[in-house]
């Protein structure tokens, strides 16, 4: 019983502690832009967006950005993961279709 625990431990440690912070050392020194998020910033500093994330595009020579559950912001990111089932899910595709 001891053994196993053990063993389970081990694995913890390499597979849980180990392995991200190893992985998360050689990404900011092989490509620190890129391990931030590639986040872009203005001539002040001031945080304006990122590579990754969608972005919302205003001038009618656009064709239009992806579709974004967090009004674009590059801080953080995710969704809702809405079924194609849900109201607030329909009702946003209809205004968005409505758009077009």
């Amino acid at each position: 019983m001891l053994k196993n625990f053990r063993f389970v431990m081990v694995l913890l440690i390499i597979c849980g502690m180990a392995y991200p912070i190893l992985m998360t050392g050689m990404a900011q020194l092989m490509m620190p832009a890129k391990a931030e998020g590639s986040l872009i910033k203005n001539n002040s500093g001031e945080l304006i967006g990122s590579e990754m994330i969608g972005q919302t595009f205003k001038d009618p020579g656009y064709f239009h950005g992806r579709v974004s559950s967090i009004e674009y912001n590059a801080a953080g990111s995710g969704t809702p993961n809405f079924a194609s089932s849900n109201e607030e899910f329909i009702n946003r595709t209809k205004k968005t279709f409505q758009s077009f």
